[in-house]
């Protein structure tokens, strides 16, 4: 068993497994419950917050800052608080850990249309990164633990059907020209090009797909918060 799996195993079993699923009651509501009740708190259509999923950012230095806004962003992304009814558990002598998911508005390159998503970096990678300041033997095999952490954190969503496409990995490369709200937007239009909505209604999220959101399609304006995909030619 490798550090990179092993990361991945920790981080799988201590954090995804508890905040994805829906186990059916009141303190253990699943991300897609979440998501519809923050929608319907913040009066947010489906074209706004189209997806229902969390987005896990991993980056190459296995850091990631606490608020996902000063992250290649371009000042285009965001915070916009978190999910409530957030998952509580009584775990490691710890009565009633909360496990909180943030809230972000990501925008297009001219700000005109957005999307809100929920967004967070990979906290088992942030130990990582500290650690290998100070070792070197340790930065020498980084870039292959951070790749065997992707991997396997992923084959394990595909083995969960309790998490199963409640969940997507955006890798970045901090060594090439990498921008968040670029990558988002570039992910969503190609889901749109792949699942137009029919004449009848819109499919916000099939759970048979791994994609990230849908935004790319929504005017960011106070008359007209979000345009009617079916008003669009896709």
């Amino acid at each position: 068993l490798g550090y990179g799996s092993a990361l991945a195993d920790t981080y799988f079993h201590g954090y995804l497994e508890i905040v994805l699923p829906d186990e059916g009651t009141k303190c253990m509501k699943g991300i897609v419950e979440r998501i519809k009740h923050y929608k319907l708190d913040q009066q947010l259509s489906d074209e706004a917050f189209p997806v229902h999923k969390l987005f896990l950012l991993v980056t190459s230095s296995g850091f990631s800052p606490p608020n996902l806004s000063d992250f290649k962003s371009n000042g285009r992304i965001e915070w916009r608080g978190g999910l409530t009814e957030e998952p509580v558990k009584d775990r490691n002598g710890v009565k009633g850990r909360i496990y909180k998911t943030a809230v972000y508005k990501v925008f297009s390159e001219n700000k005109k249309r957005y999307v809100y998503v929920v967004m967070e970096g990979a906290p088992a990678l942030r130990p990582l990164y500290e650690s290998a300041k100070s070792n070197p033997d340790l930065r020498a095999f980084f870039a292959k633990i951070v790749e065997t952490f992707v991997k396997h954190v992923q084959r394990k969503l595909n083995e969960s059907a309790e998490c199963r496409n409640k969940c997507e990995i955006i890798y970045c490369d901090e060594s090439e020209d990498f921008i968040l709200p670029d990558e988002i937007f570039k992910r969503i239009n190609k889901y749109v090009e792949t699942n137009p909505p029919n004449e009848n209604k819109i499919q916000v999220f099939p759970t048979t797909n791994v994609s990230l959101m849908i935004p790319s399609l929504l005017e960011d304006n106070d008359n007209n918060p979000g345009i009617d995909l079916r008003q669009r030619n896709i």
